[in-house]
């Protein structure tokens, strides 16, 4: 930008794009990172996980769908909460689009699953799984991913027992160890 800028060869109608392109970016960046707006995320993924926080034990695991959710992305958003600094709130995403984890994402929740409860934590799904479909607000993009469709998780989450449920809107359910959950999770993770 600022080659092109100095530069005698630019088009002055161009630097003029750019330099508006620059400023419109920079006026959204400052609207989205306001103080007053990262204080609302923050509260409202306090808001949602509030319920869960007491039941969290060291071993214990909260699943999102992805990364997109901010209950995962937490820790990143705001590191210096006494939550993220007390290191209980631990996040595993179930699928990570567009890579080469997809086509494996039941085997590799079986195997984190499973792997927690042996450590003697409990597994906890966000409710979205449980959705028939995706809310807008949940950032999921169908067919962004051909080989995965909101459809497969749903199923996927529909097949196994869950437990115990916690938070209002948009809360998170306990897989439970139970004897049909840890056969159907030991048979995925035990797949080539």
């Amino acid at each position: 930008l600022a080659y092109s800028l100095s530069s005698t060869r630019s088009v002055r109608l161009l630097n003029y794009a750019a330099l508006a392109f620059v400023a419109v970016a920079a006026v959204s960046n400052i609207a989205a990172m306001a103080k007053p707006v990262q204080q609302q995320r923050q509260q409202d993924v306090l808001a949602r996980i509030s319920e869960l926080e007491p039941m969290l034990r060291p071993e214990s695991r909260v699943a999102t769908v992805n990364q997109q959710d901010e209950v995962w992305a937490f820790s990143w958003t705001f590191p210096f909460n006494p939550i993220n600094r007390s290191g209980i709130l631990k996040t595993y995403h179930i699928i990570e689009i567009n890579t080469n984890q997809v086509p494996r994402w039941r085997e590799e929740f079986a195997k984190e699953s499973l792997n927690v409860w042996e450590q003697g934590g409990d597994m906890w799904l966000s409710e979205r799984v449980f959705s028939e479909r995706p809310l807008r607000d949940w950032n999921w993009v169908e067919g962004g991913d051909q080989r995965i469709s909101w459809t497969d998780i749903h199923s996927f989450f529909s097949s196994l027992e869950p437990g115990e449920r916690v938070g209002q809107y948009d809360g998170f359910v306990k897989l439970l160890p139970s004897d049909q959950n840890r056969t159907l999770l030991i048979e995925l993770a035990e797949k080539p």
